[in-house]
């Protein structure tokens, strides 16, 4: 028997390494995720939907440069409004407002009438208009 079929799923459906690989961040379990990601993108390193996959789980697991450097290198055709949502929350966490505003702005572009953009692009906005008041020359 295949692994597909031992994994219960029939000849079309996804890959089994990222469907199990899914399966582990599901349930919270990034270590394991992280390992078979690695070994999907290793072996298909031009896998955008491994390596999009992987960035999110190391995001999830706070190593924010790594994804941001594995998203850096996803193909631009495989750029959908996920991945600028994912790469708006990686520049969040890395308090990289502009680039975070960057990203979320594209996404709205991409699909439109999205809450979680619009509530992050909101976020993000005041979090610049902050960083701009703070670093504003005080009159003396």
């Amino acid at each position: 028997r295949s692994l597909a079929s031992r994994l219960g799923q029939n000849a079309t459906s996804e890959d089994p390494v990222l469907h199990a690989a899914a399966k582990s961040e599901k349930d919270g379990d990034y270590a394991a995720a992280e390992r078979l990601l690695r070994f999907l993108h290793s072996s298909k390193p031009k896998d955008s939907e491994a390596q999009i996959a992987l960035a999110r789980v190391l995001w999830r697991q706070s190593r924010l440069a790594e994804a941001e450097q594995l998203l850096e290198t996803v193909s631009e055709s495989a750029k959908n409004w996920q991945v600028a949502l994912l790469e708006a929350k990686v520049a969040i966490s890395s308090k990289k407002w502009e680039k975070a505003q960057g990203s979320l702005l594209l996404s709205r572009q991409l699909r439109s009438g999205l809450r979680a953009t619009e509530l992050l692009l909101t976020y993000v906005q005041e979090q610049i208009a902050e960083e701009k008041a703070v670093n504003m020359p005080k009159d003396l």
